[in-house]
């Protein structure tokens, strides 16, 4: 298979398993856990897979320098654990709709970064697709409905630091995949995450969800299939030289499989304004992946 073309299927297959984050969330916060113990539970278990993946196919991969347990927990400590606290204090002081479109700002902080850091190039067609997706976006996730929704300076701030740290994840990732193996990086940038956020949590209340069939289900759940996985993918989808603006757009095929999941479990429907904000994500991701032309920038 070609490099580029397994590349953008791990990047899709990232979105897929990424999109059930949303799911699993909203059923664990119905068992009385908060969101920052979901953040939590997230990635712990997500380094516990991790470990057991390496364990089984790569034990090599536990081997880690100095200098790669302080990348590592960079990693951890800003893309992970800063980004889950950032993303849900935002959620908590603006509500879900306006924190989850700041989180898609990030594909334009990518953009950036990776015209800035890694010397891609900046061309006309992926401003308009950056654009698109994050009018889309906007679209699909509103559904045209703006009226009543809080905005808070310190949310929007938040939210956008959020969409930061979201970005980051792919600028640390491709920095350091020359240096240190994708599972090592995962399982201990995971730990650094995990450890970031269990100062902020009740550590009687942590253990709740464990305390029955269906809440160690879901903890377990949301750890394998919305962390360890889909990191796996999306890691590996970069290590193929995929450009960081490329995945960041393709990456948003995540919101689309969520709707998907709303339409299915959730009973949500589906009117035409978020009908077209889809278009625009999937016109966006089509415009990305043509031959560029028109280079603005190098």
């Amino acid at each position: 298979m070609n490099q580029f073309i397994k590349g953008y299927a791990y990047i899709v297959l990232a979105g897929l398993f990424w999109s059930s984050t949303g799911l699993f969330a909203s059923l664990l916060l119905k068992t009385g856990v908060s969101s920052f113990e979901i953040a939590f539970y997230r990635l712990a278990i997500g380094s516990l897979f991790m470990g057991i993946y390496i364990l089984i196919f790569n034990p090599e991969a536990f081997k880690i320098t100095w200098k790669g347990l302080i990348l590592t927990a960079g990693i951890g400590i800003i893309c992970h654990g800063g980004f889950n606290m950032a993303f849900f204090t935002a959620v908590d002081m603006t509500g879900v709709i306006i924190a989850t479109i700041l989180l898609y700002l990030a594909p334009l902080m990518l953009l950036g970064l990776s015209v800035r850091f890694f010397n891609e190039t900046l061309t006309s067609q992926k401003i308009g697709a950056v654009v698109l997706a994050v009018l889309g976006s906007i679209l699909a996730i509103t559904g045209g409905i703006v009226t009543g929704l809080s905005v808070p300076i310190i949310g929007l701030l938040m939210g956008a630091l959020a969409a930061l740290a979201y970005a980051l994840i792919s600028v640390f990732s491709k920095a350091v995949l020359s240096h240190f193996k994708v599972e090592t990086v995962l399982f201990y940038s995971f730990i650094f995450g995990s450890l970031t956020v269990l100062p902020f949590l009740s550590l009687g209340h942590l253990s709740l969800p464990l305390m029955n069939a269906k809440g160690l289900m879901l903890v377990f759940s949301i750890g394998l299939l919305s962390a360890c996985i889909p990191y796996l993918f999306y890691v590996h989808g970069i290590a193929t030289g995929l450009d960081l603006s490329k995945v960041g757009i393709l990456s948003m095929v995540e919101l689309i499989f969520s709707i998907g999941w709303s339409l299915l479990f959730l009973g949500e429907l589906l009117n035409p304004i978020k009908a077209f904000g889809i278009a625009l994500i999937c016109l966006s991701i089509y415009l990305v992946n043509k031959p560029q032309i028109n280079v603005l920038a190098t």
